[in-house]
């Protein structure tokens, strides 16, 4: 239940922010009016049903299904109807409304709709981080449902295939090896930067950025750079030749 509770917070928090990073939009929309039946009303709210089966009618048109709604208000009495925003672009008063419309509608009432839609996903891909270790791929993934985007049918196919995959228990070993031994042995391996090829320095910078972004390195990863913290010369400048395949 607290996980659950949690994870609600957390998308409200998004969503707030997500809505936030939208006001420039809102604040041109809120200006809008529009003439209807002789009187002028104002947008007041706007929400994204979310699709999927939930529509609702445009109370100015009787139109459905609509998606995405707005909330028009008369000024002097305060009446209020739901419209779709089809009838927003057609009533407006303002020439630039549609372009403006159509840009909220995708930056931001439809992300905080989707980013609802995307908890589920949310959840499975957290859940099997924690148990398994960092993985590129899924936290690309998350990083766009987290953004309130939709993944594409290609893209959930590839992610469930890796949520259900079983993975080896020396696997799950190495990837959850602390941050902290990762860095004592690329410390380690740097220490001998005097003694290192061009391939080796571009490695140790690789693995060096990807352990401080937090990401887990691989097994192959770890044994290069244990072997790299052993090498040794043989008559000066004569270097071993170490296979690191």
């Amino acid at each position: 239940m607290n996980n659950m509770s949690n994870i609600n917070d957390r998308i409200k928090e998004r969503q707030a922010e997500i809505e936030a990073s939208g006001m420039s939009y809102w604040q041109k929309i809120a200006e809008f009016q529009l003439e209807y039946e002789g009187k002028r009303w104002k947008l007041v709210h706007t929400y994204d049903t979310g699709g999927h089966g939930k529509y609702e009618t445009c109370q100015l048109c009787g139109h459905f299904p609509c998606r995405y709604m707005f909330v028009i208000q008369h000024p002097a009495t305060g009446q209020t109807k739901t419209i779709g925003d089809e009838c927003v672009v057609k009533y407006t008063v303002d020439t630039k409304a549609k372009d403006v419309l159509r840009r909220y509608r995708t930056q931001v009432t439809k992300r905080v709709a989707d980013l609802n839609e995307n908890k589920p996903m949310i959840v499975k891909i957290e859940k099997w981080i924690r148990e398994n270790g960092y993985n590129g791929f899924l936290n690309s993934i998350l990083y766009q449902l987290w953004e309130g985007k939709r993944l594409s049918e290609k893209q959930v196919v590839a992610t469930n295939k890796i949520l259900t995959q079983e993975i080896p228990g020396e696997t799950k070993e190495m990837r959850n090896k602390s941050k902290t031994e990762q860095e004592n042995l690329i410390e380690k391996a740097i220490r001998k930067d005097e003694t290192l090829n061009d391939w080796e320095r571009s490695f140790l910078r690789s693995v060096a950025e990807q352990s401080k972004s937090g990401r887990i390195l691989s097994e192959k990863q770890i044994t290069v750079l244990e072997r790299i913290t052993k090498k040794r010369f043989e008559d000066g400048d004569t270097r071993k030749k170490i296979s690191y395949v």
